[in-house]
């Protein structure tokens, strides 16, 4: 089972935040692309998929977060950019490697971070 991490960043993701983010995950990582460039990928030295980060959308809707994340994320104002990490099925501790990359990214850009259970969301301060 994949471990989804969710970046709901306040401002568009540049190239610099993005790199930030996989240094933070671990610079000990190989990137590969996927997806026709829609996805960077951060595999181990075996080619083991550790996490994989998909392209930013923009969510502009209000209560399109809600639906899609539940109500723990109602308060995030729209718009915002939606950055997915989802954790490699078979790579044991990839949901803290998702949640490195995806803390990050919100420290860099202002934002909040979904994990799938409430407890957990932590907003960037």
């Amino acid at each position: 089972m994949t471990k989804d991490v969710v970046a709901l960043v306040a401002a568009e993701p540049d190239v610099g935040s993005v790199l930030a983010g996989m240094v933070e995950a671990g610079s000990q990582w190989r990137v590969e692309s996927a997806a026709g460039g829609g996805v960077l990928r951060l595999c181990d030295e075996g080619g083991q998929i550790v996490v994989s980060v998909e392209v930013p959308v923009l969510v502009e809707v209000v209560g399109e977060l809600a639906r899609l994340l539940g109500p723990e994320v109602g308060e995030v104002e729209v718009p915002v950019w939606w950055v997915e990490v989802r954790g490699g099925e078979f790579w044991d501790g990839s949901e803290v490697v998702a949640l490195r990359f995806a803390a990050r990214i919100v420290e860099r850009l202002g934002g909040t971070v979904w994990v799938g259970d409430p407890e957990y969301v932590r907003r960037a301060t």
